[in-house]
């Protein structure tokens, strides 16, 4: 009930608003966990970038069609600042809560 009147952390998304975006072709959701956890389950559409990679692979993040959002499971190693995924150094936002609040939006999940 008070979560409307919260201060948000600067560049999070809430599932609903990323999928709005990227329906839009604003935004690119970049999936951030390792590539066996992408394989499993992931938001349809997003491409994966492991975060140990992210260093090594910059380039690819600005050749996205759109600006890229990081998600991970549940959204805590996408919002820390100072690590290599650094949002403000990447230009990126994050999805709140991560891949487990998209789930329990009921948001579409793509599955092999």
């Amino acid at each position: 009930m008070v979560e409307p009147f919260l201060p948000r952390q600067e560049g999070a998304l809430k599932p609903r608003e990323l999928a709005e975006l990227m329906k839009q072709g604003v935004v690119v959701a970049v999936d951030v966990r390792d590539a066996p956890a992408y394989g499993r389950a992931h938001i349809p559409g997003a491409s994966s970038l492991p975060i140990d990679e992210i260093e090594t692979r910059l380039a690819e993040l600005y050749m996205l069609p759109g600006q890229p959002v990081l998600y991970d499971r549940s959204g805590e190693k996408t919002k820390e600042p100072g690590r290599p995924d650094d949002r403000r150094r990447l230009s990126a936002r994050f999805l709140e809560g991560g891949f487990l609040a998209w789930e329990a939006e009921g948001l579409p999940v793509e599955r092999p």
